[in-house]
């Protein structure tokens, strides 16, 4: 069970990136890859989401990704999980319902060899469980475009620690790729395990 930490955490700065512009972002930090420097920042977290290897031949795009920092220490500001920029409502149906659904509804066809993985209760307690443990650092989140995964990252960590005034959240994001088209099954997804989390 996590506690309900809603009050008194400290401003976060949010932000979001595709993977080649988190890579860019890091040099310019100077951080190279693997760095253990990262790692020892009590500052900072960073939340890597790569596609699953999934059949190239049935799934054009979906690849493998590289995380940036490995992590090998166990570091505790670095989650790298992979998962891939799905929604079982659009294979299964509106009906869809994660409480209801077994371990392979999360799957792409699952008769397919190496199917993709939508987010599942096991990926998304992971990264509740690490975005509560780092609160009030700074957030880096990047997927592959950074449009999706990451975006419902975000508004995730926006809608369930922030407070909204005048249509504003008092946490900072980036005005370049503001939270505004996240993964609909990601977002409440993580709502869903945070809510089952601190109850």
């Amino acid at each position: 069970m996590l506690p309900d930490v809603k009050d008194n955490i400290p401003e976060m700065k949010l932000y979001c990136y595709s993977i080649e512009g988190f890579a860019r972002v890091m040099k310019q930090l100077g951080y190279g890859r693997d760095d253990e420097k990262l790692l020892e920042r009590d500052n900072i977290a960073v939340i890597s989401i790569c596609c699953t290897d999934t059949n190239p031949e049935e799934y054009k795009g979906l690849f493998a990704e590289e995380h940036y920092f490995h992590n090998k220490s166990g570091s505790s500001n670095v989650l790298n999980i992979e998962f891939d920029d799905l929604d079982p409502a659009t294979w299964i149906g509106p009906e869809f319902d994660p409480e209801e659904a077994s371990d392979r509804d999360f799957y792409y066809a699952p008769d397919t060899p190496n199917p993709p993985r939508a987010l599942d209760w096991e990926l998304s307690a992971k990264i509740v469980k690490f975005i509560v443990h780092n609160l009030g650092k700074d957030f880096y989140v990047h997927c592959s475009a950074g449009v999706s995964r990451s975006q419902a990252v975000v508004r995730f960590i926006l809608e369930a620690f922030s407070w909204p005034g005048n249509g504003r959240y008092n946490y900072k994001t980036r005005p370049e790729n503001p939270p505004e088209l996240p993964n609909q099954h990601v977002l409440r997804m993580l709502k869903r395990t945070y809510l089952k989390c601190i109850q």
